[in-house]
This record gives structure tokens, C-alpha cells and sequence, in this order.
């Protein structure tokens, strides 16, 4: 899409709201609101001072964890951002509300769920509070399981809701480990376990199906944080051979998923979701507002949700992005998702055919960890520091990657012959989440290999 062509639609929506303000008895309005010669120049002083954001749209961006939204998606914000509807009660956002339902069930269809209940969030630690509040309630304060490697949003919300937790082992392949997860599940204290699809650090996918397995023998409730990863259902249910089908296939028995459209959702922030897979949990939600939920007997969303004011232009959005790319078939995001695993599929083949760097986990979603090549853990720091900081200050190729701290004892059982003289082991991380990634991972290792020979080495 061409910048004019994408300044026309912002304009038409503007005019599509401005004409929806005819319909009613006209009034004026007051001229505080109005732009004028300051507010001008105060939005010409944001536009320079935005310059100083990480080009996250470009693809030598290979750093955190952030996806350029789609244009219909942004165009989709705006045009519902104008009309400011609220999605805690139909009586501030009927139409938003309803599409808002209509994006729930096609992820919960995507997911598998044939009844459920769910809502979008601000994003994924939104959703995962609720998730694990009504886990809470309905073991009646049972602990939960949670591994050394998943999201720290999960340890830090147990001092918001007040539950106790057993942390569970990280095996070789960042996941967690089902033999410390057995054994403490074996106390029968363990009420609730977290999994993960696509943890931060690695990407690395929690084995469901060996799970499910474990909670048919222990019966406790089954909390997936698929805030990363729950996109790359779209390649299990199309029966791609990058994707780890037998992992996906199940997490439809989950008591509860999350998922981030504004990660693999090609949303802008934020937009988060949960799902619940029992639609009678909603009676922990039960409330009363003695000034909302009157214009209507259908479901209000803030009903079922521990949020109150929620933007609608996020489920707009969400509607028409979903709308445009299919969920289902192998046109929409299907070829984003596809791409995106092949990008770190071949950025781990350059790296471990390389003399200069070592991959550290094969990845299973988007995400690839790597090293300098060093006898000792204290060197590999070193490098890795001195790397990062001339990559991303390479004045022709600029290349943003992301750094990650490992537990020295956890990098021992995977390079036993590298010396361990520091307590923690600093590697680079790096997230090949566009699809344009694909096309140019070749030439951006190309010039970190250049950077690392010419620069760091010296």
C-alpha cells in the first residue's frame, strides 16, 4: 500500500465519521478541542521526537518481540478510535462489543473450542491474571505449577493474587521439565499447571500432549500461555511439517489459553485475549453497576472481564485484520507464519555452519539464540556486549538484535567443554517474527559475520 493510498483511507474515515455527525440535531461545539497554529506545532514537535524509536518495522530489526501491525489494522484503529467506544458495557460500545464476540470465537475456533467464553485484554498479563484468578477460585487456592522459564509476569502475579506456586525445572530444550512436574504434582498440592507455547527467552513449546497426559493421572486444571505462540495453531491445523502438530493438536483441553493478537496477530498494542474453554466460570465474574448494563439483555463483555473500560478499536481492528486474512486457510496468515518459521529455520543453518558463532537451541517457533564462539563464559559476555552494541551502531547496516542472560549451571549441561567462569552466560537473541525476514536473513548474517571479524575481533 502507498503512503497516499493509505493517507486517502485515514482521510475517508475521518469523512465517514464527520458525515455520521449530520444524522443527528446539530450543535456547536466548543473550539477547545479544535487544531489550531499550536496544537500544529505541537504535533510537528511528537513527529521528530517519534524518530527516536527502534525501526521495528524494518527487517534488520531482529530484537524484541514487536510485529509492524497491518495496515488494515491501523486504518481499522483509527477509524474506531474516532467514534472512542467503550467494550465494558453495550451501553458505550454496542457495535465494537459484538465484534469483539465475533474475534473470540474465531480464535476459539481456531484453538478447537466448541463452547467457551473469553474476552480481549490489554495484553497478555491482563490475560493471564484472569487466567490464573480463576484458577485460584475454582481449586479453591490450590497451588500452581510454573516453570523456571516461563514468563516472569506469572511469579510476579502471585504476589497480586496471593497464591502459592512450586517452581518447576527447565530442561535442555527450555522447557519445562514433566519429571520435576511429575514429582511435585505427586504432593497434591499442585492444583493448577502453566504451560507455555513459545516461551520469551527461546520459543520453545511446552508439550501439551505429555501434559494432558499428566493431568488425566494428577486432575488439575491445565493454564496455557500461548501469548506468543498461539498463532502457529494455523500451521498445525493445516498439517505443516515446520510445526510440532502433536503439541498444537490438543491444547483445545486446555482449562484456559491466551493469546496476544498484537504479537503474531499483526495488531497494534495492545491487544491481548483470554479463552476459557468451561463457559460456567463466568459466575466468578458476576457483579452488579448500578449505571451500566441497561441498554441491552444480551451479554455485556464487562460481565465476564475484570477490566472495566476496554477500547473497541482494538476488537475493530482485530474484526477487520481477520476479516482480510484468513484463519483457516493457507492465503492469510498461514504465509505470514509460514515464512517467518523458514526465517529462523535458515538463520540456524548459518549459524551452526558458522566458525565464528554457535546456535544454542534448534528453534521451534521464530526465535534463534546464539554466541560467539569462546573457550570460556566470561569471553562469550565479552563478545557478545561488544557485539551487540556495534551491530546496532553500525553506522551503514545497522542490525538491532536482543541480548538474553543465561544460568551459567543451565549453559553447562549444553556446552560442557566451554569453561564456566562467570554465574551468568550473556548470548544474543534474536526474533525473526516478519515475513520479510526471510528474504534477508542472509544478508543481514552476512554483515554480523563482517561486524564480528572486522570490529569485535579487533
Amino acid at each position: 500500500m502507498s503512503k497516499q493510498t493509505y493517507t486517502d483511507l485515514l482521510l475517508k474515515a475521518k469523512k465517514f465519521y464527520d458525515d455520521y455527525k449530520t444524522l443527528f440535531p446539530p450543535f456547536e461545539p466548543l473550539k477547545l478541542f479544535e487544531l489550531n497554529k499550536k496544537q500544529t506545532k505541537v504535533l510537528d514537535k511528537l513527529f521528530k521526537r517519534l524518530k527516536n524509536t527502534y525501526p521495528t518495522f524494518h527487517p534488520n530489526y531482529i530484537g524484541q518481540m514487536i510485529k509492524p501491525p497491518a495496515d488494515i489494522s491501523s486504518i481499522s484503529y483509527f477509524f474506531a478510535m474516532l467514534y472512542n467506544s467503550n467494550n465494558h458495557a453495550l451501553d458505550g460500545g454496542p457495535e465494537t462489543s459484538f465484534l469483539e464476540k465475533e474475534v473470540i470465537a474465531e480464535l476459539a475456533k481456531m484453538i478447537g473450542y466448541k463452547k467457551f467464553i473469553g474476552h480481549l485484554t490489554s495484553g497478555g498479563t491482563m490475560a493471564n491474571l484472569e487466567g490464573l484468578w480463576i484458577s485460584k477460585l475454582s481449586t479453591r487456592n490450590g497451588y500452581f505449577a510454573i516453570c523456571e522459564n516461563a514468563h516472569y509476569t506469572h511469579t510476579r502475579l502471585s504476589k497480586v493474587l496471593d497464591f502459592k506456586y512450586e517452581l518447576i525445572k527447565m530442561n535442555e530444550r527450555g522447557k519445562i521439565d514433566l519429571n520435576d512436574l511429575e514429582k511435585k504434582l505427586k504432593s497434591g498440592k499442585i492444583r493448577t499447571v502453566v504451560a507455555t507455547l513459545g516461551t520469551t527467552g527461546f520459543g520453545a513449546l511446552d508439550e501439551i500432549h505429555e501434559i494432558l497426559k499428566l493431568k488425566s493421572k494428577y486432575n488439575f486444571r491445565l493454564h496455557i500461555d500461548a501469548a506468543y505462540g498461539g498463532f502457529f495453531k494455523i500451521l498445525a491445523n493445516n498439517n505443516s511439517s515446520l510445526i510440532e502438530k502433536k503439541i498444537f493438536d490438543k491444547i483445545h483441553f486446555a482449562d484456559s489459553i491466551v493469546i496476544d493478537p498484537h504479537k503474531h496477530g499483526l495488531q497494534p498494542y495492545g491487544c491481548g485475549s483470554i479463552l476459557f474453554k468451561d463457559p460456567l466460570i463466568g459466575k466468578f465474574y458476576k457483579h452488579d453497576s448500578p449505571y451500566t448494563y441497561f441498554t441491552s439483555k444480551e451479554l455485556h463483555l464487562g460481565e465476564v472481564t475484570l477490566e472495566c473500560s476496554r477500547p473497541g478499536a482494538s476488537a475493530a481492528a482485530l474484526w477487520a485484520t481477520i476479516k482480510s486474512f484468513s484463519l483457516t486457510s493457507k492465503n492469510g496468515f498461514y504465509k505470514i507464519l509460514e515464512l517467518t518459521r523458514k526465517a529462523a529455520i535458515k538463520f540456524y543453518s548459518l549459524l551452526i555452519n558458522s566458525e565464528i558463532f554457535t546456535p544454542v537451541i534448534y528453534p521451534e517457533l521464530d526465535i534463534v539464540n546464539y554466541f560467539p564462539a569462546a573457550k570460556t563464559t566470561s569471553k562469550i559476555n565479552f563478545l557478545s556486549e561488544k557485539l551487540f552494541n556495534e551491530l546496532m551502531n553500525n553506522k551503514n547496516y545497522p542490525i538491532y538484535v536482543s541480548k538474553y542472560r543465561l544460568k551459567a549451571q543451565f549453559f553447562k549441561k549444553l556446552f560442557p567443554e566451554i569453561q564456566t567462569d562467570s554465574s551468568e552466560v550473556i548470548i544474543l537473541r534474536s526474533v525473526l517474527m516478519k515475513p520479510e525476514h526471510y528474504f534477508y536473513i542472509d544478508d543481514i548474517f552476512k554483515e554480523m559475520r563482517n561486524v564480528f571479524l572486522k570490529k569485535v575481533l579487533q
